[in-house]
């Protein structure tokens, strides 16, 4: 968080508490040496965040590498993810899927829209700073009233899908429909293609 201390879009939430619309990371996606990092806040005028990084392994220890021949140690790629913040990142092949919900602790929609051909864009991409308006949504998720709030998705394994490629949905504060006794809890399936 140093690097970004002056930074026009996130030094002034450094101090404030992340699920108040402070700098909040939630969601991480891997690319080769390079990460994204998705914020669930803050959110500016609608936009949330994602920063991206590259990373050096030296020994024990792993060192932000620059990104470019000028030394850029980040980028900032801001999303249209209608008001909400990032809660969780995935990629299916060149894709990138995005949980989407509130930056705050507050009932509301959460839905998974997608970056289509994201890799290959991101590749590309040399601005340090870059608007992606053209996501599309790919489905809205369950969600109660101080319950069932999707935090994580992720691809079941083929062993466990079977034939039919599938994503496992995870949620905070699970719902009593969502528990079994005091250690079982349950997900959703969604298949994808």
């Amino acid at each position: 968080t140093k690097m970004l201390a002056d930074d026009p879009h996130f030094g002034p939430y450094m101090s404030i508490p992340g699920k108040d619309n402070g700098f909040d990371i939630e969601g991480l996606a891997v690319h080769g040496r390079r990460l994204l990092l998705g914020l669930r806040g803050p959110v500016l005028r609608g936009w949330a965040a994602l920063l991206e990084v590259e990373i050096d392994a030296r020994d024990d220890h792993l060192r932000l590498a620059p990104l470019d021949n000028s030394g850029s140690l980040f980028r900032k790629h801001f999303l249209q993810l209608d008001g909400m913040g990032v809660r969780d990142l995935h990629f299916s092949g060149d894709d990138l899927f995005i949980l989407a919900g509130p930056t705050m602790v507050l009932d509301g929609e959460i839905r998974l829209f997608k970056w289509p051909c994201a890799k290959p864009q991101l590749t590309a991409n040399r601005e340090p700073v870059r608007f992606v308006p053209a996501l599309t949504e790919s489905v809205a998720l369950p969600h109660g009233r101080g319950v069932n709030r999707a935090e994580a998705v992720c691809d079941l394994p083929p062993e466990l899908a079977g034939d039919k490629p599938s994503w496992l949905v995870l949620y905070d504060a699970p719902g009593p429909n969502r528990r079994d006794g005091e250690h079982a809890v349950f997900g959703d399936l969604l298949q994808h293609g």
